[in-house]
């Protein structure tokens, strides 16, 4: 039972402790702290970070493209007279590897190695085929190729013609990939506004804070004199030098201290709800104001601060950054009403062969497709 006492004693004492925590931060520990903790602040951080999706979107389409493909065809038709030197049945078979690229500057390149595999029953049924013709019968047919194919768009973006040359990086920049670089600084921008907006509102509340415990404090003053007063005059009110009135006014005063005790407490409570809620403090600990506050203003250069607002303000950069992508997307409409002028050219070497797929590429070193005859 002792035992169970001491514990619960213990138990009451840390609660109480707890009930009682606060926490006094300075500058660099409340914004540190929100950087940390506050969930805006870390779903914008994110935000930031997946900025340039479109813009390696964008870079997407001018990757080196590898593929495969594969096909099987059958055909199977009844017999009759038309059958006789085209045989019923036939199975064309394709596999295919290559690579390709698409350029920014409307250049398209693509090389591929293939191999088809032709099989016709034609002249292989002895009780349809003439004698004079089963010497046709053949086996499967491979036939491989190496495929080049290289194209040029002459008039519409042609050569890049939508572009520019960067200086900065060495790399031909087209109108659009600059356009969408435009309007990632300008999200960009804007989240990082966000953010200082949301550590301003919070140094907001910290001085809110500030001023709400002083209100506090001043109104609890006015309350306790304006009390000790009252009493004093139903004292001097039993010696009949007061009036009942004045009783009467000092009671009046009293409980209108008493309502902004209250007004201004309530206030203070809120501020630190919301102060908690922002900052992710434990609800059992106490938010005081700011340890380093100042009272004093600095001095004030305005032809310097006009000049470092207009290199620095947020949404003055970005009213030109939005300038410039009207411009940018006008070139960008012009050029897209120039008619579309392609050349192409493509050229495949290939070889056939009635043992396997490799004796076109590997085996034959006389007429295989390695050797481009």
């Amino acid at each position: 039972m002792q035992k169970f006492l001491f514990l619960l004693i213990i138990l009451i004492q840390s609660l109480f402790s707890e009930s009682e925590k606060s926490v006094k931060l300075t500058l660099k520990e409340v914004v540190t702290r929100l950087i940390e903790s506050n969930a805006t602040i870390q779903n914008a951080k994110l935000e930031i970070l997946k900025m340039d999706s479109a813009i390696y979107k964008n870079q997407s389409q001018y990757s080196y493209n590898i593929y495969t493909q594969g096909s099987k065809t059958e055909t199977k038709l009844p017999f009759n007279q038309n059958q006789i030197f085209t045989g019923t049945k036939t199975q064309i078979d394709r596999i295919a590897a290559g690579v390709e690229k698409q350029f920014s500057t409307g250049t398209y390149f693509m090389t591929e190695v293939s191999t088809i595999r032709f099989d016709n029953n034609a002249f292989e049924n002895t009780y349809t085929t003439p004698p004079q013709f089963s010497f046709l019968n053949i086996r499967p047919l491979h036939t491989g190729a190496v495929t080049f194919k290289l194209s040029q768009e002459l008039m519409k973006y042609s050569f890049g013609r939508n572009g520019f040359y960067n200086p900065f990086n060495g790399e031909h920049e087209t109108n659009k990939v600059e356009v969408l670089k435009k309007q990632a600084e300008i999200q960009r921008e804007n989240l990082i506004s966000q953010l200082v907006q949301i550590i301003t509102g919070t140094l907001i509340e910290y001085w809110s804070l500030s001023i709400s415990e002083d209100a506090l404090t001043t109104f609890e003053r006015l309350y306790k004199n304006a009390e000790d007063i009252r009493r004093l005059t139903v004292r001097k009110q039993a010696l009949g030098i007061a009036e009942r009135f004045e009783e009467s006014q000092w009671s009046s005063l009293v409980e209108s201290f008493d309502g902004r005790v209250q007004k201004a407490r309530l206030d203070r409570n809120e501020i630190r709800r919301r102060l908690k809620r922002i900052l992710g403090v434990d609800p059992t600990t106490q938010v005081s104001g700011l340890t380093d506050l100042q009272e004093t203003l600095p001095e004030f250069n305005y032809d310097a601060d006009l000049k470092y607002a207009y290199e620095h303000r947020i949404d003055f950069l970005n009213l030109k950054r939005r300038i410039q992508i009207a411009k940018l997307n006008l070139q960008i409409s012009e050029d897209e009403d120039v008619p579309s002028l392609k050349l192409g050219f493509a050229y495949s070497t290939r070889s056939q062969s009635l043992l396997s797929p490799q004796s076109n590429f590997y085996l034959n070193n006389d007429s295989g497709v390695r050797t481009f005859k």
